[in-house]
């Protein structure tokens, strides 16, 4: 399961995602981003909470990544994942 928190503070729209990105769950958190983008906002993705990422989870971090959005916060663990 993966819990997404969309708060927004000073005009930036922070995207805190919670639990393991696998399955269902990614496509969700790309549905929540792509809706934000779509209403002209650049989200800031706080991963401090995410414990595993799948390989469409690292799919999705390296695209939002070349695409420019912040994505912040994430482990040791996540960070090796996106590495390999």
């Amino acid at each position: 399961m993966l819990k997404i928190v969309v708060e927004s503070r000073d005009g930036v729209s922070f995207v805190r995602a919670e639990g393991q990105m696998i399955g269902a769950w990614v496509n969700e958190l790309r549905r929540s981003l792509e809706e934000l983008v779509r209403e002209g906002v650049e989200p800031v993705v706080d991963l401090g909470g995410v414990s595993f990422v799948d390989r469409e989870g690292v799919h999705l971090l390296r695209t939002l990544e070349d695409r420019g959005v912040a994505v912040v916060n994430y482990s040791r663990f996540v960070a090796e994942q996106l590495k390999a």
